[in-house]
């Protein structure tokens, strides 16, 4: 297999989220790629096993992280052993994400710290753990993976909204912090995407959503994927942007 074939062989990937969803998808079309993948998870070692078992059973290579990413200390040490034990990271998909649907003036203090401190925080801790790494090897690529929702926000999602929109200013600071040292950052903003959150809408609500959908249907995490793999890959001269990818859906 040439370097044609596997143009990312040489280089780590870490995918917080890796377990399922977008998270899963990434890793698996980075790994056949070529790279190296490290899979973050928080609590599903079953399904993150699975995934790391399907990148094997491919040819690819993968090992995986428990990790909070909510947790500075937790993502230091995370950092520090894929570094010890795979070698310097290349590539950062911060994907990792939870939603806790509530209204604003019924949501609790938890519900809207634990979203902050997994989607927005969780962001922060492991971008900046990486940087020296990516510093040291001369180059880099961090995607961040926003939402529509951190654009147009939604009613019970005040706290993702908030997150997701904090993930889009993030990433346009540290692209311009970044850029002196060929490490490019960008996000991409899903919109509806069939994934385990979007499984748990009502029927009637989720045609609801379809229906105002110019592309009427929702995408797929290959969709997603797919732009990582393109931003990672041909993106040196992108950084700083947010990319949408929402069937049309500008609201």
């Amino acid at each position: 297999m040439n370097n044609l074939d596997k143009p990312l062989l040489g280089q780590t990937a870490l995918v917080t989220g890796g377990s399922r969803g977008i998270g899963k998808q990434i890793a698996i079309d980075l790994a056949s790629l070529g790279a190296y993948v490290a899979i973050n998870y928080n609590n599903n070692k079953k399904a993150v096993e699975l995934v790391r078992n399907e990148i094997s059973n491919n040819g690819g290579k993968s090992s995986i992280f428990q990790c909070d990413v909510a947790n500075a200390n937790d993502v230091t040490n995370m950092i520090d052993s894929i570094k010890r034990e795979i070698g310097n990271i290349n590539i950062l998909i911060n994907n990792a994400g939870i939603s806790k649907e509530k209204t604003i003036r019924n949501m609790s203090l938890k519900e809207w710290q634990d979203v902050i401190d997994t989607n927005l925080n969780g962001v922060f801790y492991c971008s900046q753990s990486v940087i020296p790494q990516m510093i040291e090897v001369g180059e880099g690529r961090i995607v961040n993976i926003a939402s529509l929702l951190g654009q147009i926000g939604s009613i019970g999602l005040a706290n993702y909204s908030a997150s997701k929109g904090g993930v889009l200013a993030f990433t346009r600071g540290l692209a311009l912090e970044l850029a002196r040292y060929n490490i490019t950052v960008n996000s991409i903003c899903p919109g509806w995407i069939n994934t385990d959150m979007t499984e748990r809408i009502p029927d009637n609500l989720k045609n609801d959503i379809v229906s105002s959908i110019p592309l009427k249907r929702f995408g797929e995490s290959k969709d997603i994927s797919d732009m990582a793999i393109y931003l990672i890959l041909k993106g040196k001269y992108i950084t700083g942007t947010q990319i949408h990818i929402n069937g049309g859906l500008y609201m």
